[in-house]
């Protein structure tokens, strides 16, 4: 699995079945991220990255909602946690990152909750970094 994060073939390497659910969101960037019943798998180096979504209404992420993201890292280090908007601009999360000490989220790595709120619609770049690892989700947001 890690090498297949590190080569960023992320969407191949997921091991879904043909009965996971997957997101139905038009696709605004070539490089949206698969979501896969709630989950993204994250392209990383040096450490591996899940997140766990929590949408305050149902998928596909749309412009103006906000969205609870479940984080395991892998790595050393505190987590920071930066994203742009489809045009570069940075946002800013509405939360976060929180230290999880317990969780029924069975991925490997520390865990971190984050919140962030999407303006508009288009391809939204996450970028996740501890002192060791770092990696990169693409999320696709549609029009309200």
């Amino acid at each position: 699995m890690a090498a297949c994060l590190a080569l960023g073939l992320a969407a191949s390497c997921t091991g879904a079945s043909a009965e996971s659910k997957v997101s139905e969101a038009p696709l605004p960037c070539d490089a949206a991220t698969p979501i896969v019943d709630n989950e993204v798998i994250g392209v990383a180096t040096d450490a591996t990255i899940y997140g766990l979504l929590f949408p305050t209404e149902p998928l596909p992420v749309r412009a103006g909602g906000e969205l609870k993201i479940v984080w395991r890292m892998t790595g050393e280090g505190d987590l920071t946690v930066s994203y742009d908007s489809p045009d570069g601009r940075p946002a800013m999360l509405t939360f976060g990152p929180e230290a999880h000490a317990g969780s029924s989220y069975e991925r490997p790595g520390d865990e971190w909750g984050t919140g962030f709120k999407f303006d508009e619609p288009g391809c939204w770049h996450i970028h996740l970094e501890r002192a060791e690892g770092s990696g990169d989700v693409w999320i696709a947001v549609a029009d309200k």
